[in-house]
């Protein structure tokens, strides 16, 4: 489980300032973490959260949709 800050912590001795990822942390750690809402979960295989996903697959299917139209329409 990965997360990413939201604020500066400390954890283990080590000082993650904000929007570091944390990757060596333990699930109870982690949920803990996040339940103080210090920190939100990122999905482990994109290192980017939900939220960022889809705001980036959004973007892409507005650009694709635009060219298409470009193409279809000689814009």
């Amino acid at each position: 489980m990965s997360i990413k800050c939201l604020e500066n912590i400390s954890h283990d001795g080590v000082k993650y300032n904000k929007d570091d990822i944390i990757t060596s942390i333990t699930k109870d750690e982690a949920i803990r973490l996040i339940n103080l809402e210090v920190a939100i979960k990122i999905d482990d295989k994109f290192k980017s959260t939900r939220k960022d996903l889809r705001k980036v697959f959004a973007n892409k299917y507005k650009r694709n949709r635009l060219s298409e139209m470009e193409r279809k329409y000689g814009f």
